[in-house]
């Protein structure tokens, strides 16, 4: 789960950074306020290109696709400021923005990129860099990086495709095919209902069509359809009417359930085909870097002495620390 475990892990550390970090001062917050700025007069321009008569006939890539060079895109005291540095500013940008293409949005998006330089180089001239808040933030975001990119370095060593075919072949051995039917069904409160429902049926009235009439089931409104279903997806009453039923047959007395009382129709019946190892890829790439971190988690800490305390400042025990079970 390579996505997912990074995608953990960088919340974990975004949550520890705020808790960790100190009131915010009316600097910071200023600041904040001026990021807040940048992005809404990006977005609103962002917003009506999006929604301009032709903006599905621009380029997918959006405001996001790199330049062929690198030229000049603006001069501020004779500095100049290329295109790469734009274009990282314009990845902090939220993804609604980024799909942009960039010629709906230059004009507002490089008059903000000015405005932040006229910012950054206030900041640097009054000393900010060195201020103890900014370096604590700088560290904080420092130790993200280099975390990411160990544990990055570490999934891309593991998951290899030699490593992506045990882990296929080792879920085909534990999923094998099983028995699948398609059904529609008609689900009524009482049983003398569904019982006069399978007299219709008997006497040629078409299942689809009583379902839509008579059905109190969400699938009322799709003639009762069910699509393909295996024995464990229903309930015990419901699975066996349906499985002890051949192709085309519907039951002859109704099916009692917590739900009420059933009449099924069987329409077809197939083995499940596990899904292909490119179908599949992604899901056991995430697997596989799970589980790499997690043994190099516990590498880490073997003949570490960890101490970790409670939200009350207590020391927690190996048991306090385990995850709380569900209710």
């Amino acid at each position: 789960m390579a996505d997912q475990t990074k995608e953990n892990k960088t919340t974990e550390t975004e949550a520890a950074t705020e808790a960790a970090a100190p009131a915010k001062s009316s600097r910071m917050s200023t600041l904040l306020l001026l990021g807040a700025v940048v992005i809404m007069a990006v977005s609103t321009i962002g917003y009506v290109a999006i929604n301009a008569p032709n903006a599905q006939e621009t380029s997918d890539d959006g405001a996001t696709q790199p330049l062929e060079e690198n030229p000049v895109v603006a001069k501020i005291d004779g500095t100049e400021y290329r295109a790469e540095k734009l274009q990282a500013f314009v990845e902090t940008l939220p993804p609604q923005v980024r799909q942009v293409p960039l010629q709906f949005i230059y004009p507002s998006l490089i008059k903000q990129f000015a405005n932040l330089q006229l910012a950054t180089e206030e900041a640097y001239r009054q000393g900010l860099d060195s201020d103890a808040e900014v370096q604590k933030a700088v560290q904080f975001q420092q130790d993200r990086i280099v975390r990411e990119v160990l544990l990055d370095r570490l999934v891309e060593e593991a998951v290899t495709d030699e490593a992506i075919d045990s882990a296929y072949n080792e879920f085909l051995l534990s999923n094998t095919a099983e028995t699948e039917v398609k059904a529609r069904h008609i689900l009524v409160p009482t049983e003398e209902e569904a019982q006069a429902i399978i007299t219709e049926l008997d006497g040629g009235a078409d299942f689809a069509t009583l379902a839509s009439e008579h059905s109190t089931g969400p699938s009322s409104s799709q003639g009762g359809d069910l699509g393909f279903f295996t024995r464990d997806r229903m309930v015990k009453p419901f699975a066996d009417a349906a499985f002890n039923l051949e192709v085309g047959a519907y039951t002859e007395a109704p099916v009692q359930t917590e739900f009420g009382y059933h009449v099924i129709l069987v329409e077809d019946r197939r083995e499940s085909e596990p899904p292909s190892k490119e179908e599949m890829r992604e899901q056991l790439h995430n697997q596989i870097a799970a589980s790499v971190v997690q043994d190099y988690f516990d590498t880490l800490r073997d003949g570490k002495e960890i101490e970790l305390y409670g939200l009350d400042g207590k020391l927690m025990t190996e048991e306090d620390s385990e995850p709380a079970a569900s209710q």
